[in-house]
């Protein structure tokens, strides 16, 4: 009997034994072979043959959809959101990989979700967003051990920690990686062990143990050959060579660098092949070599323009703006409903009033139900409204952000690129050459203002920025924005002017109030005429600093005052036809309303103009004493 029970209880202990490891290893089941064979191959394929692998994904998924195969979709989504990250393509990447996610989530399939939440992170990280690379690794790591899924949880665990890396929490991520390569001691999964040298190697190099890293990195590759991981391979090398050139070894990082160039371009990864680009750049500037410097990175523009990946920060405004919209179209959707459930409601009631129209105290009871149904239904229009109202802004903040984007933008960088291909083509003799420097220097200062008041003002309006108080110097901000646009007021001979009260300190949002500055000063420089004077000045009152921006410039008609500050900006060319968006004061009264201050504007035509703002004083300061400052053209 007792040899009996004995067996019972070691077949018991087979089976869930058994039970735990094909639940770990089960594999996906499809609709046909045929999805399952090219999903399969469409996933060994990613690191080794983008374009393959993306065209067979393409197929499996073309399958899977007449099939209504729900498995094959989330596969197929995944597989191809992941090619088009290798490839650059980041809006693609996103819309397939939100898709898969969608239907992993209707239909509960835990084990494919952590798939699709490990992609969304490398997106994530890709564009350098951490907390929400962070956020989908955790989740992937938490579904990975609820279904017992060993080589999804080693998978998930190696990506959190490149994420904790690259966010600056090193020591966490080395905590990860040492449980994950001992966890993994007896385990073949030589893909994600090179996963974990290589950022092993990335926490030793930012330790500058240079020859620690180098070692990890090793080891990397050699896991990465092992498991025939091209994409794997490259990345590693690509770290070498970031090594190497981090030790200023010149020759060894580039010879690394236009290796992985070289292959990349055969394997189809553009991402790599603009990191390399970059890179390069970097080496031939410490080597001294300036036109082979911006050959390299006219090459990465080319190639980033190509890919339609446009600049990191754009892709997430691109999403954050399509996201609002979609919140914005779902909770009009769900209003509708309401409304229409309470018009059925309402013909219900009425059919009921007209039967029972005989029994007064029905009656009235029905009549003063209808009248709360009937508030209900205006409120729930209003709402309505309010809503379709927030979307049709959104749509108008989208067209006015890609309008900037295709028209604004494009001539500024058009003559960026036509002013680097003369000083590449070495025709230009040095006079030149420092000539067009000197445009070059002020175009891109043009640009970087432009972009940056694009930026702020989409985020603005598809979130909101909260601002961070602190005390803040204005005297200093002050001189930081005219040294910063002191080749643009060269240009035309300007005299800058600081005239200020020492220790006059505000409490406010610092950045807000630096975009705050260099706008108004750059506007005044646009519109002042050559040999001019702008001065900033700023008065300590009871309870806050007001900042004026005086210049003796054009001045503005009586028709614009009134529309300086409005939602529907207006445009005007400056005195050397210089442009712009119409967004920066737009930005100035956003930010400073944020600061708790207010904005206005003076101006006489043909003498000048002042713009002022306040912003709240910290109290503590003691009473300053004037001083007058200037920074000649």
């Amino acid at each position: 009997m007792k040899n009996f029970v004995l067996r019972l209880i070691i077949i018991f202990l087979i089976v869930l034994i058994t039970g735990n490891s094909l639940k770990a290893s089960l594999p996906v089941n499809y609709s046909s072979p045929e999805i399952g064979e090219q999903i399969n191959n469409a996933q060994k394929l990613i690191n080794t043959n983008s374009m393959q692998s993306l065209n067979l994904a393409l197929n499996a998924l073309d399958l899977s959809t007449n099939q209504k195969d729900d498995a094959g979709i989330i596969e197929s989504c995944r597989i191809i959101g992941d090619n088009y990250i290798n490839q650059a393509n980041y809006k693609k990447a996103f819309n397939f990989l939100t898709k898969a996610l969608k239907k992993a989530n209707e239909t509960h399939n835990d084990e494919q979700k952590a798939k699709v939440l490990n992609s969304l992170g490398q997106f994530y990280l890709v564009l350098d967003q951490y907390p929400s690379s962070i956020e989908n690794f955790n989740q992937a790591v938490k579904l990975s051990q609820d279904s017992h899924s060993d080589v999804l949880q080693a998978l998930a665990t190696s990506n959190l920690a490149s994420a904790y890396q690259k966010s600056g929490n090193i020591d966490l991520a080395e905590k990860l990686l040492n449980e994950s390569l001992k966890n993994m001691k007896d385990k073949k999964l030589p893909s994600i062990e090179a996963a974990d040298y290589q950022t092993l190697g990335n926490i030793a190099r930012s330790r500058k143990k240079y020859q620690d890293a180098l070692t990890k990195y090793d080891k990397a590759y050699t896991y990465y050959q092992s498991s025939n991981d091209n994409k794997g391979q490259l990345n590693t090398l690509l770290e070498i060579g970031k090594t190497y050139l981090a030790q200023d070894d010149a020759p060894k990082a580039e010879y690394a660098f236009e290796d992985v160039l070289q292959r990349s371009r055969k394997l189809d990864y553009p991402n790599l092949e603009m990191e390399c680009y970059a890179q390069l750049a970097e080496v031939f500037i410490l080597e001294n070599y300036p036109l082979r410097a911006l050959e390299n990175y006219r090459n990465f523009i080319k190639i980033r323009d190509k890919s339609e990946s446009g600049s990191k920060q754009l892709v997430i405004t691109q999403i954050n703006s399509q996201q609002a919209i979609e919140a914005k179209e779902k909770s009009i959707e769900e209003l509708t409903m309401e409304r229409d459930r309470i018009e059925s409601i309402n013909r219900w009631r009425n059919g009921l009033f007209i039967v029972l129209a005989t029994l007064l105290p029905i009656i009235i009871a029905i009549s003063l139900r209808l009248f709360v149904t009937l508030g209900q239904k205006k409120k729930v229009n209003a709402e309505l409204s309010k809503q379709k109202a927030e979307l049709e802004n959104l749509n108008f903040v989208k067209d006015r952000l890609f309008s900037i984007i295709g028209h604004d933008l494009r001539s500024p960088l058009a003559n960026l690129e036509a002013i680097l291909s003369l000083m590449d083509s070495g025709d230009l003799g040095l006079d030149e050459v420092l000539n067009l420097t000197k445009k070059l220097t002020n175009d891109v200062q043009e640009t970087s203002i432009m972009l940056e008041n694009l930026l702020h003002w989409s985020n603005t309006q598809m979130k909101g920025i909260p601002p961070r108080y602190e005390d803040v110097e204005l005297v200093n901000i002050a001189r930081d924005t005219f040294t910063f646009l002191k080749p643009q007021s060269d240009k035309k001979s300007i005299s800058l002017q600081i005239s200020s009260q020492e220790n006059c300190i505000t409490f406010g949002d610092k950045e807000m109030i630096r975009l705050i500055l260099r706008n108004l000063v750059a506007n005044a420089i646009k519109f002042t005429p050559n040999e001019g004077l702008i001065k900033v000045e700023i008065i300590k009152l009871e309870n806050e600093a007001k900042v004026s921006v005086i210049d003796n410039g054009i001045g503005i008609k009586d028709e614009n005052l009134k529309k300086i500050f409005s939602d529907q900006p207006i445009t005007t060319r400056g005195t050397q036809n210089e442009k712009g968006t119409g967004l920066g004061l737009m930005l100035c009264k956003d930010f400073v309303e944020k600061n708790k201050g207010r904005i206005w504007v003076t101006s006489e035509l043909g003498k000048g103009s002042t713009f002022s703002f306040t912003i709240p004083l910290n109290m503590s300061i003691p009473e300053p004493n004037m001083a007058l400052e200037e920074v000649h053209a």
